[in-house]
């Protein structure tokens, strides 16, 4: 299995490349050991202006963006589906009680709760349709 193939099976992480995990920003912190997210980043600087923008077009007619390294940028098209579901994973894990209770958050209140698994349902019946445009984050303003 390619490192690539790999990696989409596991959710995304804040400051690195949407398909293939590489750093794409500077990690001002990271959370520390022992930490519910280890190693991970808690806050991140802007993206290096090398990485490249991408604004997706989902089946509700909304826009997303997302941020991949040069070296993926080519497989963006190819791999929609499977992107999806990753980014959809990292979602489902900031809003499980397992999260919360790893960052020392209360846990959700019932209409909280509620509301959070209508957004997961309603994110997984949205289709990213294709790409829209692409820019270099150094063009971002």
């Amino acid at each position: 299995m390619s490192e690539i193939a790999r990696n989409l099976t596991s959710r995304k992480s804040i400051g690195r490349c949407s398909i293939c995990d590489c750093r794409i920003a500077d990690f001002l912190n990271t959370y520390p050991q022992g930490h519910f997210c280890a190693g991970e980043a808690q806050r991140i600087d802007r993206p290096h202006d090398e990485a490249v923008r991408v604004t997706l077009i989902l089946s509700n007619g909304n826009t997303m963006d997302i941020t991949v390294c040069p070296g993926c940028d080519r497989f963006v098209e190819t791999g929609l589906v499977v992107l999806w579901k990753r980014i959809l994973l990292g979602f489902k894990h900031e809003t499980s009680n397992e999260f919360r209770e790893g960052m020392r958050l209360p846990p959700y209140t019932a209409t909280q709760r509620i509301t959070v698994n209508s957004w997961i349902r309603e994110m997984a019946r949205i289709i990213p349709f294709g790409v829209l445009y692409r820019r270099n984050w150094k063009d971002v303003e």
